[in-house]
C-alpha cells in the first residue's frame, strides 16, 4: 500500500512563494529552513517549497466551500483566477497561478 506524503515545489525565490501560500491559501509554516527550504500545510496535506528553478511540476487541487467565497476572498487579496469559474457534471473549478506559474486549482461538488 502506498501512501503520498509529501509534495516538493522548486522555486528560485522560496520567501516570497512562502508568503504568496501563506496570504493565500492561509497555508502553515512547519519548517523553516530559509533561504533553502520551508514546509507549509494546508489542511491536513504537507509540503514544501525547495530553492531551484520551477519546472512543469503537479498542481495543487483543494476543496473549498463555498467555492465563490473563496474566488473572492483570493480577489480580494489581489490573487486573480487564471481559469475562471466553470463547471460540469456536479463539479465546479477555478484556478490560480503560483509565482512561479503553477496552477492551483480549487474546487467543489454541487
Amino acid at each position: 500500500m502506498l501512501e503520498l506524503k509529501l509534495v516538493t515545489y522548486l522555486s528560485q525565490d522560496v520567501a516570497r512563494t512562502t508568503d504568496f501560500y501563506r496570504s493565500a491559501l492561509n497555508a502553515q509554516v512547519i519548517e523553516d529552513a530559509l533561504p533553502e527550504y520551508v514546509k507549509l500545510r494546508v489542511g491536513g496535506f504537507a509540503f514544501c517549497i525547495d530553492r531551484g528553478s520551477a519546472s512543469d511540476q503537479p498542481r495543487l487541487l483543494l476543496e473549498a466551500h463555498p467555492l465563490v467565497d473563496e474566488l473572492q476572498r483570493l480577489e480580494w487579496l489581489g490573487v486573480h483566477h487564471h481559469e475562471p469559474l466553470q463547471g460540469q457534471e456536479g463539479r465546479r473549478w477555478f484556478s490560480v497561478l503560483d509565482p512561479d506559474g503553477r496552477e492551483i486549482i480549487f474546487g467543489e461538488s454541487i
